[in-house]
Parts: C-alpha cells; structure tokens; sequence
C-alpha cells in the first residue's frame, strides 16, 4: 500500500491477498504468476514501452491515496474495530 501511497505503480505475485488488492486498485496494481520471470518480464516491458501506461497507473495510484488509502479512512477503521473489541 506504500508504494500506491507514493504514487507507483505496483508489480505483485498473483495470490489472494495481491489480488484483492489489484481489484480494488485496478490500473495501479499489475499481478504477475508467481515463479514465472516470464510474467514478470512481460508486465516490466509494458510499463518500460508505454509511458502513457505507466503515467495512468501512477495517477490512478495518487488518486487512491487521496481517496482510499489514507489515515483519514483508515482511523474509522480502526478505531471501529478497537471499540469492538473493548466491547464498547
């Protein structure tokens, strides 16, 4: 979540929790197969040729920080759950 904070696009392995994560931030998260450099090559030289691909994913990236993944959203959260769990 750093690095969309930063406003990067993100190349991460193809399992459930990375998933979820591209879902939600889809055009800034590009999943790979895990154990294939061939996947990741390919997803490398896609964002290496296409600048205007890479601009996007780093504009959606700056985006969802503002929007999504920021302290302001994630206290709520938080603070929900530390209630819960008082019992309050």
């Amino acid at each position: 979540m750093q690095y969309l904070q930063a406003g990067l696009a993100v190349l991460a392995t193809n399992t459930r929790g990375q998933s979820e994560l591209a879902a939600q931030a889809e055009g800034a998260v590009f999943l790979v197969d895990n154990g294939s450099p061939q996947s990741l090559a390919v997803e490398i030289r896609e964002l290496a040729i296409s600048a205007e691909k890479l601009t996007q994913a780093r504009q959606i990236a700056r985006n969802l920080s503002s929007t999504w993944l920021n302290w302001e959203g994630e206290k709520i959260k938080l603070l929900k759950l530390v209630k819960k769990a008082l019992g309050r």
